[in-house]
């Protein structure tokens, strides 16, 4: 549900797509037991700043997430994610 709550709020930078920038952003987020992003932190860039702060901006935006399931064990929860820029024939799949 988180990742689809990110994707939601998915853009593609203009000036990332101008200069056909593409990349894979890692992610690590902390999430309270109510669903409050607590910090994002890029744990992996894409090489493309513009690229990295897209992502952080992304999943801000995306923020409150639905409560975690406990059975993911003690608050906060701690994911790893990653958001993939990708360009197909110079426009957004």
């Amino acid at each position: 549900m988180i990742l689809a709550r990110i994707e939601k709020k998915r853009y593609y930078p203009r000036l990332a797509r101008m200069r056909n920038y593409e990349g894979r952003v890692g992610l690590l987020l902390e999430i309270s037991a109510e669903g409050k992003l607590l910090s994002v932190k890029i744990v992996k860039g894409s090489g493309h700043r513009i690229l990295d702060r897209a992502a952080l901006k992304i999943t801000r935006m995306a923020a409150p997430f639905p409560p975690p399931p406990p059975e993911l064990g003690p608050p906060p929860l701690k994911l790893k994610i990653f958001l993939r820029f990708h360009l197909k024939n110079g426009t957004v799949p």
